[in-house]
């Protein structure tokens, strides 16, 4: 398994040394760079003095006065230094006594910079040694007396001098690099480390207290204070998730308790039917049977409803409800879905208005049939005797919109998050048979499958509204 912190310290580390290296090098062809070129003005220098002893005479001969001027660096034993200087055909006019028998390179190859090259010779001392050509015209002897007269033979100086000292600086440099570097990698690794350990504790701590974190212990939350930007947006979000998750589990232990409990009654009712009807066999008439089996199937209808509603919910959340779209006109759905109704609705003193603008949207027939036939039993039998219902559709852009409201007295805001709940009911007895609590569920339910919207409100005290928003078309 990866670790956050192990390829933290691994990745700052190699890039921190890389760095540090590229930068070290570059330091240190720097530095060797600008004390070669000081030594090279050094040499240049003295190939330069040199060369100013060399003069030609307006005849053409030329006058050397180097072998006559004291020169000690070219004369002693003990690391001596060099020249050598070459005519115009390559001939040796001149040369230092500590040269011997040996001979100073006039490398053909090598590409003069203006009128000198730089290059390194190695003599039989073994000493290395910077070397340079100097390529010059010698000065005219009195040209005063000739002022006709122009030096043109070319001539070439090579001369040398002691780089030990230079290889040793260098040599010093490197080593001053190289130990700082390691002191360098060191430090930053313990920086590196101490910097990684400190900056991932709070995810440690968030991971510790993920870990206390299961089924019973939904309601506990991360802390958000005191956290870095990037981290607290993760624990909000999983605070947000622990919320949902503990409202979930909280609907389902709901669901559990609430679907025992709406068989429980019917159950029980079968048994006593059942019960008295063996523990009496005889005491029984016709009539008094006849009135048991319809209790009998009375309580089986129910029973069958709740379980078919159970099964459509099921289907849904589990995407099993197959989904038939075909041009659907909203408006014909809603007196065809009302008609059973209609008589239960005149029964009770009931108003029915319907304020239905042409519509038509593509749609499942049966699932959207089914949505009105909760939506209108929940407005019939929720009405108060007397009271109105009314049904409008209209179209808002590309969406129709079809909204059921009824008088409703005893529903208030904070019912209104519940409505959607299975089993939820405003009566907390569940006095109510006729209902059981799953209509609005489905509702919802329906509505998310066919990819509309369905939402609950007052729009004004005492009235309940359902609105259902359709892609028209």
């Amino acid at each position: 398994m990866k670790s956050i912190r192990r390829t933290l310290r691994r990745q700052l580390l190699l890039g921190l040394t890389l760095l540090f290296a590229g930068l070290g090098t570059g330091l240190y062809f720097l530095i060797a760079e600008l004390l070669e070129n000081q030594l090279d003005q050094t040499v240049e220098s003295r190939a330069r003095l040199l060369a100013s002893l060399v003069k030609q005479e307006p005849n053409g001969d030329l006058e050397i006065e180097m072998t006559d001027e004291p020169m000690p660096e070219f004369e002693r034993k003990k690391k001596p230094e060099y020249f050598q200087l070459f005519g115009p055909g390559g001939e040796v006019l001149a040369r230092s006594k500590s040269l011997g028998v040996q001979q100073l390179p006039r490398d053909k190859k090598i590409k003069a910079r203006n009128d000198r090259a730089f290059f390194d010779v190695a003599m039989s001392d073994g000493r290395p040694r910077r070397a340079v050509i100097l390529r010059f015209v010698p000065r005219l002897e009195h040209p005063d007396e000739h002022p006709t007269a122009q030096a043109t033979k070319s001539l070439e100086l090579v001369t040398t001098l002691d780089r030990s000292e230079l290889d040793e600086v260098l040599w010093q440099v490197l080593a001053a690099l190289a130990g700082a570097g390691g002191a360098l990698f060191f430090g930053v690794a313990l920086i590196v480390s101490l910097v990684v350990g400190r900056g991932l504790k709070p995810l440690a701590g968030v991971a510790e207290r993920a870990t206390g974190i299961d089924a019973s212990s939904l309601n506990a939350r991360f802390p958000i204070e005191g956290l870095p930007d990037e981290l607290s947006a993760i624990c909000q979000r999983l605070n947000d998730l622990l919320a949902r998750l503990q409202n979930s589990f909280e609907r389902e232990r709901r669901f559990s308790s609430d679907v025992a409990h709406e068989l429980r009654t019917p159950i029980a009712e079968l048994r006593t039917l059942a019960e008295v009807a063996l523990k009496f066999p005889d005491a029984a008439d016709a009539a008094t049977a006849g009135d048991t089996a319809r209790d009998a199937l009375d309580v089986a209808v129910l029973m069958e409803r709740v379980v078919n509603n159970l099964l459509a919910l099921a289907r849904c959340e589990a995407g099993r409800q197959e989904i038939v779209e075909e041009p659907v006109d909203v408006g014909a759905a809603v007196h065809e879905a009302w008609r059973p109704f209609e008589a239960r609705a005149t029964e009770r003193h009931l108003r029915a208005s319907f304020s239905l603008a042409p519509v038509t949207v593509k749609t499942d027939r049966a699932l959207l049939a089914a949505m009105l036939t909760n939506l209108f039993s929940n407005a019939v039998d929720h009405a108060p005797d007397g009271g109105d219902i009314a049904c409008e559709l209209r179209t808002d852009g590309d969406k129709a919109e079809l909204a059921i409201s009824n008088p409703a007295g005893d529903l208030d805001q904070t019912d209104l998050s519940h409505l959607f709940e299975p089993f939820w009911r405003k009566d907390a007895a569940r006095t109510d048979r006729d209902h059981s609590g799953l209509g609005l569920t489905l509702v919802a339910a329906y509505a998310k499958l066919m990819g509309a919207d369905a939402a609950a409100f007052l729009p004004e005290p005492g009235r309940f509204c359902v609105r259902l928003r359709l892609a028209a078309g």
